[in-house]
């Protein structure tokens, strides 16, 4: 048992280091910004060294005139008493001139000498000058620019390395959103859109900090590092080694707590998208929901859904919170080791302090590093479910050789198509044919395939046997972009944007002219309601068409459909969910359009197929009768009863 646990860590660590080096190759097109963020890295990291050096001959300086001015604690007290009384002012007109013969360059007379005489009689300043504060300022004149430059090139790392890591996360969710926009119908049928949301937004977003985070930590921490290290080891490489082996002790705890916190962040990212599913439902659902009076049950779902993910979230902070204390605990012990040592060997005081810093500037890296690797897998999570809608395959896509449609719509028929949805099979041997110019009427019983015919004939699903011809090709032989143009669909359930009506119908052809508009508007019977409205075409129809009745609705998606000149038109129960009113004047655009244009009537109500030239009954898996409604009536078959159910009773 416990070698399957080591095996299953062992695997958990190996797909992390996989998730994340995926990850890591969104950021290829950006690698000369990487190259640019890791130079201003080693600049910084050098200037470092720079100011340890400087800081140190700076110690050296001071504590060299220190002793040489207040070796004896009576003449301290004196020269600190003649300081304090002197007349300022006076005194440094006395230092000015008593330095014009001086061979230091001019900036030094100007600058550090004037400035030091407004506090120091000429006395002491000579003391000063015998001591060596000349070289003391240029040392810490040095140490000013090492502080710039290093300031320099922690910007400039800091801003190209987040950069490629925002950019990274930018592209990540772009991809994901092209990825979903490809898939097929079959993907969202058994998928949750809220979850689909999380994935987007929330778990790109988590991604978002680790990116960003470990792309800089992972290129400007080591770098840091070897150059603390390397300081320490030029002055004492004892020291060094003392440091090789101490610091990294910290990253086995590290390690232990990050594989928590990655199994309670992908628990936490679940959570968050049962959470967004449950709230989109409580707002798609709106009016159901207070209908039957469940806001309380959808309350209380929504603040089930929250402490869940409160829950993860808390232990996943408890878990990273043990971080700090560890590497804050190992910097302590450094430090006290570092002076252990300085006493052992009897290092000057000066030494110590710059040897005690080191070890402090030691302490930021490895305390990153060892983030690094929590951070990793904490994202992994995040990135792990990314990833998994990306690497779902497109089942439905264009040929290598497509090509698109050319040539007016003539036929179209369907060759012994077999098709089904998992277990369920719909047609075992579906054909049927339909001529340009012709309107088709498609009933049957309930689950019979009725709407399953506009799927095949849209590409939203493939036949697994036979083939859906147009003008006798294959309609897989064509791209699935003109497929789709030549086809105008209008669902029992239309979706609007919300956006104006102008918009909603100029959403089947981009770019429309206002004529245009009006043209598809005036061919649905939507142009006269629509101009009585007070902004007319700019109305605005709200989230998904909610300021338009059912009947409005519905004929801004014919108008839609009809704007962009389709070669086919399909109404998928077009009427059934309409009142008689708003099902009359809808039912008007339809018959207006039929002997014009191709059409394909997908219906319960048969009173709304009255002028289709033709009529297929699909049941058992086929088209079970096929002809006129006269035709069809004299065979006294499923139609036939249809026919009685819907009108005898009336």
């Amino acid at each position: 048992m416990a070698k399957k646990d080591s095996k299953d860590k062992k695997k958990l660590q190996k797909d992390d280091i996989r998730t994340f080096v995926r990850v890591l190759s969104y950021a290829k097109p950006y690698a000369w910004r990487l190259i640019i963020g890791a130079a201003c890295t080693v600049i910084g990291g050098g200037s470092i060294i720079a100011m340890f050096i400087t800081a140190q001959a700076l110690l050296s300086d001071i504590f060299s005139i220190n002793n040489k001015l207040f070796g004896d604690g009576a003449k301290e007290q004196a020269v600190v008493e003649e300081v304090v009384e002197a007349p300022v002012q006076a005194k440094a007109e006395e230092i000015v001139a008593e330095t014009t013969t001086s061979d230091e360059p001019a900036i030094v007379k100007d600058v550090s000498k004037k400035l030091m005489g407004k506090f120091i009689d000429s006395e002491n300043m000579k003391q000063l000058e015998e001591a060596g504060l000349s070289g003391m300022l240029k040392v810490c004149g040095m140490l000013m620019i090492c502080i710039i430059v290093n300031s320099l090139g922690v910007f400039g790392s800091m801003y190209y390395l987040q950069w490629v890591g925002q950019r990274v996360v930018m592209d990540l969710r772009i991809g994901v959103f092209n990825h979903l926009q490809k898939l097929p119908i079959a993907f969202y049928n058994s998928s949750k859109s809220g979850d689909m949301i999380a994935r987007t937004v929330t778990d790109t977003q988590q991604l978002q900090n680790m990116v960003s985070n470990v792309i800089t930590d992972l290129i400007r921490q080591p770098i840091m590092l070897i150059m603390v290290l390397s300081y320490i080891l030029i002055t004492e490489w004892r020291l060094a080694l003392f440091s090789v082996i101490f610091f990294p002790t910290c990253v086995i705890p590290i390690s232990i707590i990050g594989k928590r916190v990655r199994r309670i962040s992908r628990e936490g990212q679940k959570r968050m998208a049962d959470l967004t599913s449950v709230m989109k439902e409580a707002l798609d659902g709106v009016t159901v929901v207070k209908s039957y009076g469940q806001e309380a049950r959808e309350e209380a779902r929504f603040a089930e859904q929250c402490k869940g993910f409160f829950r993860r979230m808390v232990s996943a902070t408890k878990a990273k919170a043990f971080n700090d204390p560890i590497t804050h605990t190992v910097g302590g012990l450094g430090g006290i080791g570092v002076l252990l040592y300085a006493m052992i060997n009897k290092t000057p005081f000066e030494e110590c302090i710059l040897f005690a810093a080191a070890i402090w500037a030691l302490y930021e890296p490895v305390k990153k590093l060892g983030k690094i690797s929590m951070e990793i897998q904490q994202s992994s999570a995040s990135a792990d479910r990314i990833f998994e809608i990306i690497d779902t395959p497109i089942t439905v896509s264009n040929k290598p050789d497509a090509k698109p449609i050319s040539t007016p719509l003539e036929a179209l028929t369907f060759e012994n198509v077999e098709f089904g949805y998992d277990d369920k099979q719909v047609f075992s041997s579906l054909n049927l044919e339909l001529k340009a110019g012709q309107s088709l009427a498609v009933v049957g019983p309930s689950g019979g395939g009725k709407s399953t015919i506009v799927s095949l004939l849209m590409r939203f699903f493939d036949p697994v046997s036979g083939a859906v011809k147009r003008n006798g090709v294959d309609i897989r032989d064509f791209t699935i972009e003109s497929i789709r143009e030549n086809i105008g669909l209008v669902m029992q359930d239309n979706f609007l944007f919300n956006d104006t009506i102008a918009a909603n119908i100029a959403y089947g052809k981009p770019g429309a002219t206002q004529e245009e508009i009006e043209a598809a508007a005036k061919l649905a019977h939507a142009h006269d309601f629509i101009m009585e409205k007070e902004d007319g075409y700019n109305t605005m129809v709200g989230e998904r068409g909610v300021s338009l009745s059912g009947g409005q609705k519905q004929r801004i998606a014919i108008a839609r459909a009809l704007i962009r000149k389709p070669s086919l038109l399909i109404l998928d129960e077009a009427t059934s969910a309409l009142d008689t009113e708003s099902e009359r004047m809808v039912q008007n655009a339809i018959d207006d359009l039929v002997g014009k244009i191709t059409i394909i009537i997908i219906a319960h109500r048969l009173s709304t197929i009255a002028k289709c030239d033709k009529v297929a009954v699909v049941a058992n898996g086929g088209v079970a009768e096929y002809g006129t409604r006269e035709e069809l009536l004299a065979l006294g078959g499923i139609y036939t009863k249809l026919h009685e159910m819907q009108f005898d009773n009336h």
